[in-house]
């Protein structure tokens, strides 16, 4: 009697990157900046119409939109410009944080480091 081997392919793409060489497609969830209910089919359209697109689907409660596409056709470049198309801005929000009296520590200019040379800091 013969016993065969089998693998397991796994079920998804990286965690990080969605990208997987075993798998034909990756998977990709792209924040979108004020998506709205009434944006959400055009935004799906626009990455639909994107050539290597398999499946596309904006969730507007939680602002991303959720792609699945065969990575040596599509790129991510092209999924961000859809999203422009369709009239909306792919990425993240910037906070920027005031920090009031932020200085240098000057006792770190000229301290010696563990090899006993200085260490020079610039702010």
């Amino acid at each position: 009697m013969m016993v065969k081997d089998t693998i397991e392919k796994p079920l998804a793409g990286s965690v990080t990157t969605g990208f997987n060489p075993a798998l034909p497609l990756a998977r990709i969830e792209l924040p979108i900046v004020g998506l709205k209910d009434d944006g959400r089919k055009a935004v799906e359209a626009a990455l639909r119409a994107v050539p290597g697109v398999r499946a596309a689907e904006a969730n507007p409660t939680a602002g991303v939109a959720r792609v699945e596409y065969d990575p040596q056709t599509a790129t991510t470049a092209a999924l961000v410009n859809a999203v422009k198309s369709a009239g909306y801005h792919a990425g993240g929000a910037q906070t920027r944080i005031g920090i009031q009296d932020l200085h240098c520590a000057s006792w770190s200019e000229n301290t010696p480091n563990k090899f006993g040379t200085p260490e020079s800091s610039t702010c």
